[in-house]
């Protein structure tokens, strides 16, 4: 199976990512399942290995800690959490520290900007 997705090497918060995808015809990354998070994993393993930094996916908690929905409207059937995860913060994340595991932040914890992991529908390919 191929992905179609970008890696984007700038750094922002959320809602900064999330327009700068609209901007570009793309959305905040949904995953389907594990081959799917395990592709995106090889990739910032291989492009981003020791450096830290946090990739945003399209996961928000929409309905006051209810549970994470992706953006897209997909249905959230696969999920990587770490353990007590989802806590009703806002934003999902792989966390580089957790080895690319899902976490959450809310809007008060966005001291540290992260990349983030975005699909579009134009062609098959990852973009480093």
């Amino acid at each position: 199976m191929g992905y179609s997705c970008e890696r984007n090497i700038s750094l922002f918060v959320s809602l900064q990512a999330q327009d700068e995808c609209a901007a570009n015809g793309a959305y905040l990354a949904d995953v389907a399942d594990e081959a799917e998070e395990n592709w995106i994993k090889g990739i910032l393993n291989v492009i981003n290995p020791q450096d830290g930094t946090d990739y945003y996916l399209g996961g928000q908690d929409l309905d006051d800690g209810q549970g994470m929905h992706w953006l897209s409207g997909m249905e959230m059937n696969y999920n990587d959490f770490v353990d007590g995860e989802p806590a009703g913060r806002y934003y999902l994340h792989m966390d580089y520290d957790l080895g690319f595991r899902w976490n959450t932040k809310n809007d008060d914890d966005q001291v540290r900007l992260f990349g983030f992991y975005i699909k579009n529908n134009f062609a098959d390919f990852c973009v480093p």
